[in-house]
């Protein structure tokens, strides 16, 4: 049996190491003109003075930016896929290294796998066009593949404000798991962060998309286009997609529906599975936070 192979922050500890954002400052100025544009943003204001970015789309950005480096630490380590020559050549002009073999699965991930055709009749194995690793052949099911590549690409980033996470893309999977982490109601740091009816955690999506600031009165339709957002702006930091993938208007939308048809599920599969135990922890929370300020009071 292959060994389970390392995921997340594990899988992209050396390239995250040596991650220097400046680096990076093309790709940079690339999103966040995208970005701008997609709220019908100037890039210089009325003022003469660049156009400022929300919390929440510096973290984007951000994170973005850790993407980047990691896809770029693996596409130049490589060795089966690229010569010396085309890594030495990229280097040299700043352009991107051509798309690997199947790269269309990494953006079409939500739809098809790599063909069966890749597999080495030797190992029985293939190589990944996202991170370059020897798969086995199992991950070409679908959805294995599926899972494999949100993975690698790590397509989340924390929506609400006051985030006091490690910058760090991650899985959409873990959304919810991230608000039980870093927005608990029982740490003094994100007591505002809880609904002040309920005692609940706040959703992890806002009411209002964070990239182009659309909103609707069902739920559900936000958060599923807020998803199809994230997934897209991450799938951006792939440095042989990026050109063909600032693109914004009806051309964005096109290029949306074609990568995640409505019958794709694109929404975390996540949920609160414990709302009790979360009230109870948020009421014993406020109970310490009463006592402290009579404590203070007799004093």
């Amino acid at each position: 049996m292959d060994r389970e192979l390392p995921r997340g922050k594990w899988q992209w500890w050396s390239a995250d190491h040596a991650f220097v954002p400046e680096n990076h400052l093309k790709f940079r100025q690339d999103i966040t003109r995208w970005l701008l544009a997609r709220q019908g943003k100037p890039e210089v204001g009325a003022d003469g003075l660049p156009t400022e970015l929300t919390e929440v789309q510096q973290r984007l950005i951000r994170d973005s930016l850790t993407r980047r480096n990691r896809f770029l630490s693996v596409q130049t380590e490589t060795t089966g896929i690229y010569t010396e020559e085309e890594k030495n050549e990229a280097f040299a002009t700043g352009a991107p290294l051509r798309a690997p073999p199947e790269a269309n699965a990494v953006l079409e991930a939500a739809q098809q796998p790599p063909r069966e055709e890749v597999i080495d009749p030797v190992t029985g194995k293939f190589d990944c066009p996202c991170c370059f690793r020897r798969l086995p052949a199992r991950y070409l099911e679908p959805e294995a593949w599926w899972q494999h590549v949100e993975s690698d690409v790590g397509s989340a980033t924390c929506l609400l404000d006051r985030c006091l996470m490690k910058p760090q893309p991650f899985a959409i999977d873990q959304l919810y798991d991230h608000v039980r982490q870093y927005h608990d109601p029982e740490k003094l740091w994100t007591l505002r962060d809880i609904d002040s009816a309920r005692r609940f955690p706040l959703d992890p999506f806002p009411e209002n998309c964070p990239i182009c600031d659309y909103t609707d009165d069902d739920r559900e339709r936000v958060v599923t286009h807020i998803c199809k957002e994230l997934r897209f702006f991450a799938l951006m930091a792939l440095p042989w997609a990026t050109d063909q993938m600032l693109i914004v208007g009806d051309e964005w939308q096109e290029e949306v529906d074609r990568l995640w048809p409505p019958h794709c599920n694109v929404l975390p599969c996540g949920t609160w599975s414990n709302d009790e135990a979360w009230a109870k922890r948020a009421a014993k929370k406020r109970t310490r936070q009463e006592i402290h300020e009579v404590s203070l009071e007799d004093s």
